[in-house]
């Protein structure tokens, strides 16, 4: 091997090396509610079987040495993605979050913990304006991840969708469930 190909080599199984370390980075005390989701991976579909029947991914990871931890949500058939990180808002003492979308979509709240409910509170900004929203996780008795949406209207939260999620290939092998 050449001297050039044996460093490129050793370059990239730093890299690797690195990846599985900082993948391996649980979320810090106060992200700890994330620990049952960090390093998992998720498929789902609409649960209204009038909703178009295309697969959801979700993928949980903590992030920049457990300071935060990463929700990415994609789906291909949509052409949709979106990225939320959640991190330690100290001055308000909350887990908070910002979220984008490649649909110019963005949001941002808080996230907490009741009983076995992640729940996740915050305003999202549309081009048709600001919605309010909550949207809960739970994982079930079966191991199957459940995504409850709703949306405020007239001060009552509506549901909007209920995304059934099953562990799928693409997870890390976390299996704190």
């Amino acid at each position: 091997m050449s001297c050039h190909r044996f460093a490129s080599f050793l370059a990239v199984l730093s890299i690797l090396g690195s990846a599985v370390i900082a993948s391996a980075q649980p979320p810090i005390d106060q992200l700890a509610i994330f620990e049952t989701f960090v390093d998992t991976a998720w498929t789902g579909r609409f649960q209204d079987v009038r909703a178009p029947q295309v697969d959801h991914v979700i993928e949980w990871s903590a992030i920049l040495d457990g300071q935060a931890v990463r929700w990415s949500k994609r789906v291909d058939a949509l052409g949709f993605s979106m990225e939320t990180t959640f991190y330690w808002d100290r001055e308000r003492a909350a887990v908070a979050f910002v979220q984008l979308g490649n649909n110019g979509v963005h949001g941002h709240g808080t996230a907490w913990l009741e009983d076995n409910l992640l729940v996740v509170v915050g305003v999202s900004r549309q081009a048709s304006g600001s919605v309010a929203f909550r949207q809960t996780f739970e994982i079930l008795a079966d191991g199957s991840l459940e995504d409850r949406y709703y949306r405020k209207s007239q001060e009552v939260w509506a549901p909007q969708h209920v995304i059934v999620y099953h562990r799928s290939s693409e997870s890390a092998g976390n299996e704190n469930s």
